[in-house]
């Protein structure tokens, strides 16, 4: 054989080899690596993100009208929640969920979105956040329990509950008719008149549908990569002012809801425990998402062991950068208050 193609097929073999060897440990060998940051410029904003494989990714532009985002989150996990659920169930067909599991996997999905500040609470520890809380605005509290102890809640418009988010608070309410019972010494009671406590009128699916097939055309379920249709527990917000619906819909109930209650507000999940509900929990916590917020802009696309950049604009007096890479199966996450 003529040496110099030997040596040319020699050195094609390495390089492929080379070649080989580097995709497999950027897509095989576990180590992945994702970052995002941005520069203002004006009214502008420059959005840079990078990963060490080949994703896709979102940027987006979100205008909050002044009402801040959730920085801190509190989940309540229920010790009594096993020993009253068959009454929920079969009164109010409260859906069973594994709640230090789902809270464990909520506290990944947002750490998974660089939102680290996430702490699991019993009832003694939620009643002690609650009054000891005197600015609640950047904190968020996740509900996946029927019921709540009495020393929070009982159905009051006084309760520290209440207070608490009429005086700031975000409370986020999954997998059962929202405030309908709470439990003490005495055991579980239900409550009447909960939803016009919560919302003003009665609104909350308790027999509708349980899935939706279309979706709420104001962007952000595609912005967000929103995924859950489940609508059982989901709000019909007509008529409620200032109200925000978001993912997909059905006979007027949404799979997620949000509704400004005081200088708080209150944000219902449709449905019950899985992925698609974790992620979009991670998705509308991370993102700093209220009930004024308003998609301003928005950048999709591929990138590839590398720094894209992108331009986002214009620039509101109180906006939100959330950078997301990986689609429908998010990979990283991250906010930025611009």
């Amino acid at each position: 054989m003529d040496v110099g193609k030997l040596s040319i097929a020699i050195l094609a073999i390495v390089l492929c080899a080379a070649v080989f060897a580097g995709e497999y440990f950027t897509y095989y060998s576990g180590i992945h690596e994702y970052d995002a940051s941005v520069e203002v410029d004006g009214s502008e904003v420059h959005v840079s993100i990078s990963s060490s494989g080949s994703d896709a990714y979102t940027a987006v532009l979100i205008d909050n009208g002044g009402s801040g985002c959730v920085e801190s989150v509190l989940i309540y996990v229920d010790e009594n929640y096993d020993e009253y659920y068959k009454v929920a169930k079969a009164e109010t067909s409260a859906l069973y969920i594994e709640q230090r599991y789902l809270a464990e996997q909520i506290q990944n999905a947002l750490e998974n979105r660089s939102f680290d500040d996430v702490r699991l609470v019993g009832s003694a520890d939620l009643e002690a956040f609650l009054d000891s809380t005197a600015d609640p605005s950047s904190f968020g509290l996740v509900v996946m329990s029927y019921a709540l102890p009495s020393t929070v809640y009982t159905g009051n418009i006084d309760d520290p509950l209440m207070k608490w988010v009429s005086a700031g608070g975000t409370l986020y309410w999954i997998g059962s008719e929202i405030g309908a019972y709470f439990t003490d010494s005495d055991g579980l009671h239900r409550v009447e008149g909960n939803q016009v406590l919560f919302f003003g009128k009665e609104c909350v699916n308790t027999s509708g549908p349980t899935n939706a097939t279309s979706v709420v055309d104001n962007g952000f379920r595609e912005c967000l990569s929103l995924k859950n249709n489940k609508v059982l527990f989901g709000l019909d917000t007509n008529g409620i002012d200032g109200a925000l619906q978001m993912g997909y819909i059905e006979d007027g109930f949404a799979s997620i809801s949000m509704v400004p209650h005081g200088s708080g507000a209150i944000c219902v999940f449709g449905g019950g425990f899985d992925i698609d509900l974790i992620d979009d929990i991670g998705q509308i916590i991370a993102a700093g998402i209220s009930p004024q917020s308003v998609i301003i802009d928005v950048s999709s696309g591929d990138v590839t062991r590398s720094k894209t950049v992108v331009t986002l604009a214009p620039l509101g007096s109180d906006s939100i950068v959330y950078a997301y890479v990986g689609g429908t199966y998010m990979k990283y996450g991250e906010a930025f208050r611009v």
